[in-house]
């Protein structure tokens, strides 16, 4: 026996570990670091070029009470949040997030780029206390909630997860959901996504990339 051979077989659980610490770390960074992860697949397997599988047509009611479809959406580009507004963190700092990149884009472009703020709790989140929330960020924001089924049909075709958590208390529940922003062209056709964790500067040279 060699003493190679010896090592390996000695340390075997040791490095065996360490490629599968290795292969998860990968895995973790790519998806951290994917902005084009949501695909549209063919019948073949293949992507097709250039389309995701984010969108499509939906029926919402804004803040003010008005019918809101994805044909609103078309004329300027659009980021769009989903969230919830008793959301104790990830909502609040994504939408500020947001603002401040709003701020820091070049007017001619933050002039042209709507704010879309989708609840995943229509049950308290009406259309009165969506734009009472909106207005402490900033009031052209659109803040758009719905039916039950309104918001499956749009979360399904946009990507969305959310649901109740059961952990929570009954009467003052939070919702699980995906935290994304996401990026349409002006014919609301998605162009790209962004992680939460991003910062305002990184999200802002993307948006100018993008558009």
């Amino acid at each position: 026996m060699t003493e190679n051979t010896s090592f390996f077989k000695q340390n075997k659980l040791v490095i065996l570990t360490l490629i599968i610490v290795l292969m998860i770390g990968g895995f973790v960074y790519f998806i951290d670091n994917s902005e084009q992860v949501f695909v549209k697949q063919s019948a073949s397997g293949q992507p097709y070029s250039g389309k995701a599988a984010i969108g499509g047509e939906f029926t919402m009611t804004d803040q003010d009470g008005n019918t809101f479809t994805e044909a609103d959406l078309k004329g300027s580009p659009t980021m769009m949040f989903f969230g919830f507004t008793h959301c104790p963190d990830i909502c609040p700092t994504s939408l500020t997030t947001i603002t401040h990149v709003m701020e820091d884009l070049p007017k001619d472009i933050s002039d042209n780029l709507k704010v879309v703020f989708v609840t995943v709790d229509p049950a308290r989140d009406t259309p009165a206390v969506m734009k009472e929330y909106l207005a402490n960020f900033d009031e052209d924001y659109i803040g758009l909630s719905g039916t039950d089924e309104q918001l499956k049909d749009m979360a399904k075709k946009y990507l969305v997860y959310y649901a109740k958590n059961a952990e929570s208390d009954p009467k003052y529940y939070l919702m699980d959901h995906s935290a994304y922003v996401y990026l349409f062209d002006d014919n609301a056709e998605y162009l790209t996504h962004f992680s939460h964790k991003m910062q305002p500067d990184a999200i802002s040279a993307k948006v100018q990339q993008a558009l």
